[in-house]
């Protein structure tokens, strides 16, 4: 009989158990009765020829037990006539179930919570239509990432390639704006794009549409597509959507598109800003990620070969800018995620690691527990039941057991999720959020099945051919020699692991201590630190220097208030803006014969205000102004590397290579970590010019007080709107905070890896505790 025609038998047998129980002891009473009858004719009594037919009939029940195990369907009936049993027997422990069940949770939780957010993370698909095809352009120097390209580039890449359908790109960093509306003014977050990218990704508007080719032409009117939420919090969600406009810090811009509730890419900005080619700036600048769609049927190897024939021949026609530069393309979410690949991995398997332990730890718990089964066992082998019945017994109380702690694990990793990203600082696009995807609820039911499985057929086969004689003799005695030396050894294991953990949470947190320590180069206690942003159209550069000397000098005559300062991009809060630079008396072969460093502009005072050490010459002076000699402070890095083995002081550099204009070196300064704490001593170095020679519109203040910083900001905020209404505050923060936000990650590591150690030390001790003490 083939498969298809035992289906309705197995349907049958499965929903009328009743009546085929029914009919299967009417028809053995039959067969009883004729051969009763049989026995009466033959000439034997009534209770002869009765007793006779059951001896050559056999035992009733046993034929019923035989006959129900050829049913269709009946393995399913033993699994859950076994489920039942087995959650009975666990009811009648709840001591042990409950030790068990947590146990389990937490190795389970902690291995779902690290692998729902390792899939959130990188492995789950983009929400872009094509998602495959997208990849990222970043510029590599003789083979170093950079990351950034330059503009023009970009616009090169984009007219002479024919590999991608669509290429854009986007700032690296979200800046602030002023948005005017009516006589308010608020601060709002924006992002400058090219035409090309929200093609590339595949956005769909809510409204309106996206940025067009012909909208970044000089002559075209600027333009700007806002996100949902702006659009309900400035517009109140009209549905009227032609003709509107935005005042941008002083420029008016339209309204083409709203974005769609739903859409994130990097940080959430307000504001899409469409930049010209203008705009991008010069080739020498490296400012731009860009974002390509493939093309299908064309490989990311034929991608690169063509961009690489390009690179080749803008390094020819621009050899001052392009020596030795290429663009090097990624997948989009490999690339904005490579970073964090490491760290999660490796708390992938510190996740695994408590996993095994809480497995060694209830397989150990039931080992404990089996010792005072063996009686029961043995009977139950005694009465007939095979290896496999007790095994598949022991098996489900195992599974069910897994079960719960699966459940509750899941709970438990739903609530580390959020935190995980947050410690994490995870700041990729298109993350959108963690939860439990299909693939997720995949993999927690099969790592439940495989954790039941792996910590219960170690019990299970020692307790599948138990002795009667044995078990009764051992009643009393306590666990056998045999399962002391198993938990041992399995005690020893957790031990083990635990131990292995514990060294690499003490190496993670050595690191951190060692990052903790490092000297950023300046003092950033009590200092407070926070965003002036000059509207461009009310100040030129001559009343921005003269406003900023104002409020400088207003605050530095606050109560608690020890000094202030000015700098246009603050060390670790607000890193890049590295340029070029050489001695103007011994002009490089090649661009990339001078130097590097960080392109700071300041006021006096400033390296007072954050104890930078003046090392020799002076600090930048009121006096330094456009009408007089253009002078630049630089590190004591730069210097070596610009003047080795002479006195920078009155020697000149050239900047940036645009314009042949000298800057006059007057001082040395102590160096500072301005991009990361991760810098090496002998990192890139920083040059400081006046803001009275080279005027910045958005200025960040350094003020440090004698007293908490942020008791500051309130008086801080009065004392702007009494200078100037329409210049916001944004983003008070202490310099501490500032340093703690730039070792999140690794904070969250050792954090992770830590208490994972720790609750493998503890699981161990449990088993150890527990094991000895337990009793059925």
């Amino acid at each position: 009989m083939n498969w298809l025609q035992q289906i309705p038998r197995s349907i049958r047998a499965r929903f009328g158990r009743q009546k085929l129980d029914s009919d299967m002891a009417e028809e053995m009473r039959g067969h009883l009765e004729r051969r009763a009858q049989a026995n009466l004719a033959a000439g034997m009594s009534a209770e002869e020829a009765r007793y006779a037919a059951q001896r050559s009939f056999g035992g009733v029940e046993q034929l019923k037990e035989i006959a129900r195990e050829q049913r269709a369907g009946q393995g399913f009936d033993n699994v859950v006539r076994d489920v039942r049993f087995a959650f009975r027997q666990l009811s009648r422990s709840p001591g042990f179930t409950t030790t068990t069940i947590l146990i389990l949770a937490l190795g389970i939780g902690g291995v779902t919570a690290m692998f729902s957010t390792l899939y959130a993370v990188m492995i789950r698909p983009l929400p872009f239509p094509h998602a495959e095809r997208l990849v990222l352009g970043r510029a590599t120097f003789g083979g170093v990432i950079n990351p950034m390209v330059a503009g023009p580039d970009y616009f090169d890449y984009r007219e002479q390639s024919r590999s991608f359908s669509d290429l854009g790109a986007f700032t690296s960093q979200i800046s602030e704006v002023s948005v005017s509306k009516g006589a308010n003014t608020e601060r709002s977050t924006c992002l400058n794009v090219t035409s090309g990218l929200f093609q590339a990704l595949g956005v769909k508007m809510s409204m309106g549409r996206r940025f067009a080719a012909g909208d970044d032409k000089a002559e075209s009117p600027p333009t700007a597509i806002v996100s949902h939420a702006f659009w309900h919090r400035h517009f109140d969600g009209e549905n009227d959507f032609a003709g509107r406009t935005i005042t941008i810090d002083g420029v008016t811009r339209a309204v083409v598109g709203v974005m769609a509730p739903d859409f994130h890419f990097i940080d959430q900005p307000d504001i899409w800003l469409l930049s010209t080619p203008r705009e991008l700036g010069p080739r020498r600048y490296n400012n731009w990620l860009v974002v390509g769609s493939l093309k299908d049927g064309v490989s990311l190897a034929e991608a690169q070969s063509e961009v690489d024939v390009i690179a080749a021949q803008l390094e020819k026609a621009y050899p001052d800018t392009n020596a030795r530069k290429a663009l090097l393309l990624t997948p989009l979410q490999s690339a904005f995620t490579e970073q964090y690949r490491t760290g999660f991995i490796m708390l992938c398997g510190g996740a695994a690691a408590v996993l095994l332990i809480a497995c060694a730890n209830a397989a150990g718990l039931l080992l404990a527990r089996g010792a005072g089964r063996q009686a029961e066992l043995a009977v139950r082998a005694a009465m007939g039941a095979s290896h496999w019945q007790i095994m598949r017994l022991l098996l489900a109380e195992a599974l069910l057991l897994a079960a719960a702690g699966g459940i509750l694990g899941t709970v438990l990793a739903l609530a580390m999720q959020n935190g995980l990203m947050r410690r994490f600082s995870v700041e990729t696009l298109f993350l959108r959020d963690v939860g439990l995807a299909w693939p997720v609820l995949g993999f927690v039911v099969c790592l439940t099945v495989v954790t039941g499985v792996g910590f219960g057929v170690l019990p299970a086969w020692r307790a599948k051919s138990p002795d009667l004689a044995d078990a009764m003799k051992s009643l009393g005695r306590g666990n056998s020699r045999h399962g002391s030396r198993l938990r041992g050894g399995l005690v020893a294991a957790q031990v083990a692991i635990s131990f292995i953990l514990l060294v690499v949470a003490g190496l993670l947190t050595r690191s951190l201590s060692s990052l903790h320590r490092t000297d950023p180069g300046f003092n950033p206690r009590n200092l407070l630190t926070v965003e002036v942003p000059l509207p461009p159209r009310e100040y030129n550069g001559l009343q921005r220097t003269q406003f900023l000397e104002s409020l400088l000098e207003n605050i530095r005559s606050l109560p608690g208030v020890q000094s202030a300062a000015a700098i246009s991009q603050l060390p670790l809060r607000n890193p890049g803006n590295d340029i070029a630079l050489y001695d103007a008396s011994a002009p490089p072969a090649a661009p990339s014969g001078g130097g590097n460093g960080y392109q700071r502009v300041v006021l006096p005072g400033y390296f007072e205000a954050m104890r930078i050490p003046v090392l020799a010459g002076r600090d930048v002076r009121s006096s330094d102004t456009r009408d007089s000699t253009r002078v630049v402070v630089i590190s004591q890095v730069l210097a070596e590397q610009l003047f080795p083995g002479r006195d920078p002081l009155g020697r000149k550099v050239i900047i940036d290579g645009a314009t042949q204009t000298p800057w006059e070196v007057v001082g040395v300064v102590g160096d500072t970590k301005m991009g990361d704490l991760r810098e090496g001593p002998r990192s890139r170095g920083a040059f400081y010019r006046p803001h009275g020679q080279s005027s910045s519109a958005t200025m960040r203040l350094a003020i440090r007080t004698a007293i908490e910083p942020h008791a500051v900001v309130t008086p801080l905020r009065a004392l702007l709107q009494k200078l100037d209404s329409r210049v916001p505050l944004s983003g008070p923060r202490t310099m501490e905070e500032v340093m703690d936000n730039a070792t999140l990650s690794e904070k969250a590591q050792t954090l992770c890896l830590t208490t994972f150690s720790l609750l493998a030390l503890i699981l161990a001790a449990c088993l150890l505790a527990l094991s000895g003490r337990h009793t059925p």
